[in-house]
C-alpha cells in the first residue's frame, strides 16, 4: 500500500515536549548544502543539512526547491508495507485466500499437477509451486508500482522515504533500473542516528558529506562539484558484515522487519536509502 502525504505534513517534524532543545521554525539561512554522487552510479544527488531543533515549513521547502531549480512537489507519496523481500511476498494465509485460486491452478498446470487440488491440504504447497506464485505476484506488484511512479512523475509527486524503508522503495528502484520514468525521491533521516554511527564506513560517509557542505544557495547548487563517495557499503563483494548480503546482495534476504536482530550489519540499516535524489539530513550541532 502507499499513502499520499500532503505537503504540510511532509515538511513538519514531530518534536517531543520533553526535548531539552528549544524548537523554532527553520529559516533558509540555517540550512547547509552538499552535492554528491556514489562511484559507479550515474547522476548526482543533493543533501540539505538541517539542525535537528528546527522545524521545516512549506515556505522554507519552497526556497529549497527554488535553489535546486525544481518545482515544489504537489504531494509526497510514501509506502506502507513490510520489508519482506519482493520475491517472497506470499504467506500461507494469503495463498489460502479464494482470490488466489486461479493463480494457484495455473501454477499447478504449469508443473503438470492436478489444477483443482485444494490449497488448504494439510501437506501444504510444494516449494516449487510457492516460488512460481511468489514470482507472479512480484511481477504484478512491480507493474503496479511502475504505473504509480510514472503517474507521480507526470504530476510532480515526490516519493518520501524516512529512515525505515519498506519494500515499496525496493520496487521503485527495480522500476528505475528497467528504464521506467520515476518520481523524484526525497529521503529524510537524522545523520547521527545510532545505527549509522555504529558503522565506521557509514559514519565516515556522513562526515565527508557534511565536511563538504556550505550555506545553501542557488549559487552553491550551481557552482559546487559533486563529492564522489564510495559505494562499497552497498557492494556485497566488499561489505561482508551481513552473511545474506555478502551472498546475495539485494537479490534476497530472509528478514521481514527492521526490528529483527537478523538485519544487523545489512546496509539497509547502516545508511539512509541511498537511491534518493534529495536528502534532508537532520543533525545535532554540538555533536558535529
Amino acid at each position: 500500500a502507499c499513502e499520499q502525504v500532503p505537503l504540510h505534513r511532509g515538511c513538519k517534524r514531530q518534536n517531543s515536549v520533553n526535548d531539552p532543545h528549544s524548537t523554532r521554525l527553520a529559516a533558509f539561512e540555517d540550512l547547509r548544502y552538499a552535492k554528491f554522487s556514489f562511484d559507479g552510479v550515474q547522476g548526482h544527488k543533493h543533501a540539505v543539512f538541517v539542525p535537528d531543533h528546527l522545524e521545516l515549513t512549506p515556505l522554507v521547502m519552497e526556497q529549497v526547491c527554488t535553489a535546486l531549480d525544481r518545482e515544489m512537489p504537489s504531494m509526497f507519496l510514501t509506502g506502507i508495507s513490510s520489508l519482506s523481500h519482493p520475491s517472497k511476498l506470499t504467506s500461507p494465509q494469503l495463498r489460502k485466500c479464494p482470490d488466489f485460486s486461479p493463480l494457484l491452478a495455473e501454477a499447478r498446470r504449469s508443473l503438470g499437477m492436478d489444477s483443482i487440488q485444494s490449497s488448504t491440504a494439510p501437506t501444504g504447497l510444494p516449494d516449487q509451486l510457492i516460488d512460481i506464485v511468489d514470482g507472479v505476484l512480484e511481477k504484478k506488484i512491480g507493474a503496479m508500482v511502475g504505473n504509480i511512479t510514472a503517474a507521480a512523475f507526470r504530476t510532480n509527486v515526490w516519493t518520501f522515504t524516512g529512515p525505515r524503508i519498506s519494500n515499496f522503495e525496493i520496487f521503485i528502484q527495480h522500476c528505475l533500473e528497467t528504464g521506467e520514468a520515476g518520481a523524484f525521491r526525497l529521503v529524510a533521516a537524522h545523520m547521527q542516528d545510532k545505527a549509522y554511527m555504529e558503522c565506521a564506513v557509514a559514519k565516515q560517509l556522513m562526515k565527508d558529506l557534511f565536511g563538504s557542505s556550505q550555506g545553501l544557495s542557488a549559487e552553491a547548487v550551481r557552482a559546487l562539484s559533486p563529492l564522489l563517495l564510495s559505494s562499497s557499503l552497498w557492494d556485497p563483494a566488499v561489505n561482508i558484515a551481513h552473511e545474506e548480503f555478502a551472498q546475495s546482495g539485494y537479490e534476497y534476504w530472509s528478514f521481514v522487519s527492521l526490528d529483527q536482530q537478523t538485519t544487523a550489519g545489512h546496509p539497509i540499516v547502516q545508511w539512509p536509502w541511498p537511491h534518493g535524489d534529495l536528502f534532508l539530513l537532520f543533525y545535532r550541532e554540538e555533536n558535529i
